[in-house]
């Protein structure tokens, strides 16, 4: 039983794994499964993708973990691994009044909506679980109801995937906290 299938398992959700797939090149024969498995959290759809990849070329798409929002909060939001020239950068031009803190500000950068990130930097609860992660938020007009979490390098354990799943969540009720 593969990761994805023991989350649904302990979720009841439904699990969906598509034929393994061959390609034929001259580096050898590469195989192609997508596995996708769809929870239920707090009365919120997640789903979880892994496009399983192997043979002569081990490369795989990353897990992501993709929240459902109820409707289009018209929020943007893009948070990622900073770089020392991200940094500097996000000390210069982004706005003082975020109160982001500092161990966080190092780790990350944050783009989007002012006010749904200056709620996120106030949420201690947020700010600890996302502390030394490596993982990728995007929630942008492509698909304006899907907040998407993809950890860099893949997802641990049970415990690791409920705090993603967590960081998720506190995103979601600040989202929601902002229409009402």
């Amino acid at each position: 039983m593969n990761f994805i299938q023991k989350i649904v398992e302990k979720y009841e959700g439904s699990y969906n794994e598509e034929l393994t797939k061959k390609f034929y090149s001259p580096g050898g024969t590469l195989t192609y499964q997508p596995k996708s498995g769809l929870i239920k959290v707090g009365g919120t759809k997640i789903r979880i993708e892994h496009k399983e990849a192997g043979g002569a070329m081990p490369t795989t798409d990353p897990i992501r973990i993709v929240l459902f929002l109820e409707s289009d909060y018209k929020q943007i939001l893009s948070i990622y691994p900073s770089i020392n020239l991200n940094y500097i950068t996000d000390l210069i031009f982004q706005s003082k009044n975020l109160k982001i803190p500092k161990e966080i500000r190092k780790q990350f950068s944050f783009r989007g909506n002012q006010e749904l990130i200056k709620k996120l930097a106030l949420d201690n609860t947020f700010c600890d679980s996302i502390n030394n992660e490596d993982i990728y938020i995007t929630l942008d007009r492509t698909y304006p109801k899907s907040l998407m979490l993809t950890p860099a390098y893949g997802i641990e354990n049970m415990e690791h995937f409920e705090k993603l799943i967590l960081i998720t969540k506190r995103i979601e009720l600040h989202i929601k906290s902002k229409t009402t």
